[in-house]
């Protein structure tokens, strides 16, 4: 993968492929597609540091291509079930993200920092910058070159952050909404 990591594919049989993905030789994620017509339903574990694993499932359509896997989809339904982030100070003008397996401290100064989670490729660096006093942009580079931009803003009450995503490959954005705990 362009970020360092691995990835196995396996045809289980004509409606089931597992997915393995690895990150400094570990696993990090396994996928299980299933494909009933033009109908495909993925179910993901994300291992975290605790043991525990977030699932995230979605469903997706084909809009052309076939037969099998073969095509293109697009996404019906979706559940990023326990997903989380954790957004912290780090010093005068830093921030610190975490996710499931991903970590970044930067400064809000626009350069690129190291990420360094478990599930985070050598290859991979993050960016943040300021752009008001309730929002801010990451932008995260897999060997240097834009792989997602992120606009995230905080509500007027401060309960919920609104990410707005941008994957540089496909330029459409998708947008998470997280609660405050």
């Amino acid at each position: 993968m362009p970020d360092g990591g691995t990835t196995s594919w396996k045809a289980v049989n004509d409606s089931m492929w597992e997915v393995t993905n690895r990150a400094n030789g570990k696993i990090n994620a396994t996928t299980k597609l299933t494909l009933n017509g033009d109908t495909m339903s993925s179910v993901a574990a994300i291992a975290q540091a605790d043991g525990k694993n977030i699932t995230v499932s979605s469903t997706g359509k084909r809009m052309s291509g076939g037969p099998g896997f073969l095509g293109k989809w697009q996404a019906v339904k979706q559940d990023a079930g326990a997903l989380w982030m954790e957004l912290t100070p780090d010093g005068a003008d830093g921030l610190k993200i975490a996710a499931p397996n991903s970590l970044c401290a930067a400064k809000l100064d626009g350069k690129p920092y190291p990420m360094s989670g478990s599930g985070d490729g050598a290859k991979s660096t993050m960016s943040f910058r300021k752009m008001g006093p309730t929002s801010y942009e990451s932008t995260t580079y897999l060997d240097g070159k834009v792989f997602f931009t992120d606009v995230y803003t905080v509500s007027a009450d401060g309960k919920v952050l609104t990410d707005t995503g941008t994957p540089a490959a496909t330029k459409k954005p998708v947008k998470t909404i997280f609660d405050r705990q």
